[in-house]
């Protein structure tokens, strides 16, 4: 996303293996999505405004672009490791018309994507949208991915019968990352929750090392103090017997 229209020199490094190979690129801007938007699907232009984070809207715009002209959906910060025809042309040969690719640790990304023009499950996804609420998450990492992100495509998905699945082909993640596309740093929209997420996630054995240790460490506390209350509860008992005993001996006297 480039407010004046103009992307970095990297990323035109990028994508020069797609200009070398003649594919028609179009950068889309705000202004030209919204624009784009308004002329072509004006019943989601209200919605489309109402969104609270830029992000949702360059979600939205991706899929709604897809449908109408077909083609390939590329993030600036993604490049080609290889020429995109054998990707297009591996869609082909197993007659699909989407190519989806797998993400950590589930579901689909959304930085690649190609598409037949119109295709049944785009569709799908533009009237998931407008159903879908507008309200966020409490996270603004969560509002993203769960309202117009990966997880919402992923949601989509999932909601679909098998014949419509099958018209999907599944890019895995080693092919993905490994073979077709590299990424560069970017995550431009990130907020300050995902740098807890990430520090979540990058220590995750070491919180769950320290979750064991405090259960370990309450759970002999709470016996030992069980313990504790045992004794007292015989002791108590004990002087009560021992109250009770004297009072019937004076009764007695």
């Amino acid at each position: 996303r480039f407010l004046n229209g103009m992307c970095p020199a990297r990323c035109e490094n990028l994508h020069r293996l797609e200009k070398e190979n003649k594919w028609k690129t179009i950068l889309w801007t705000d202004e030209s999505t919204r624009s784009f938007i308004a002329l072509h699907y004006p019943w989601f232009l209200q919605k489309y405004n109402a969104y609270k984070y830029d992000i949702q809207r360059v979600d939205v715009a991706r899929y709604f672009i897809l449908y109408h002209f077909g083609g390939i959906y590329i993030d600036m910060d993604i490049g080609c490791r290889t020429s995109l025809e054998q990707t297009m042309r591996i869609a082909e040969l197993c007659q699909k018309g989407v190519i989806l690719p797998t993400t950590k640790p589930l579901g689909f990304s959304n930085d690649f994507i190609a598409s037949t023009k119109a295709h049944e499950f785009f569709d799908q996804v533009m009237h998931s949208l407008e159903e879908q609420s507008i309200h966020g998450y409490g996270i603004p990492y969560l509002t993203v991915m769960f309202s117009t992100g990966p997880i919402f495509l992923s949601l989509v998905y999932h909601r679909q019968g098998e014949a419509l699945q099958n018209e999907i082909a599944i890019l895995g993640r080693d092919l993905y990352t490994e073979k077709i596309l590299r990424h560069l740093d970017g995550n431009s929209w990130h907020s300050y929750d995902v740098k807890y997420y990430d520090w979540i996630r990058n220590h995750t054995p070491h919180l769950m090392v320290l979750a064991c240790c405090t259960f370990i460490v309450a759970f002999f506390r709470a016996r030992k103090h069980g313990q504790r209350i045992g004794k007292l509860k015989d002791k108590m008992v004990g002087n009560n017997n021992n109250f009770a005993v004297n009072v019937y001996s004076s009764n007695v006297k």
